[in-house]
């Protein structure tokens, strides 16, 4: 796939993106529900990796790097559903990224 791939079952609709950018993996894709405002990521956030109160270095270069991708694609996001980790609001990304 390119930049975006859309699959739909007539009532629902799965949009993935290439995380351009991604110091993780050049590969790296993530989904998203626009009905639900829904975002399904694996690695580049994980809710609760936190050391001291802040996310380790590399953690936190994965999460930038997603916040950027968000922001290119203007995505409405209001939940988290991490591939690791709880389920979280996108506020508690935006927390932890300090934006």
């Amino acid at each position: 796939m390119n930049d975006e791939f859309v699959l739909t079952d007539g009532t629902q609709t799965l949009e993935l993106f290439h995380s351009l950018g991604s110091n993780h993996n050049a590969g790296m894709l993530f989904g998203y529900l626009p009905k639900d405002k829904i975002l399904f990521v694996v690695d580049e956030y994980s809710p609760g990796r936190l050391v001291n109160g802040e996310l380790v270095p590399v953690a936190k270069g994965f999460a930038d790097n997603l916040d950027l991708n968000l922001l290119r694609l203007n995505l409405d996001v209001v939940t988290i559903a991490p591939g690791h980790g709880s389920v979280v609001p996108f506020s508690e990304m935006l927390r932890d990224i300090g934006r």
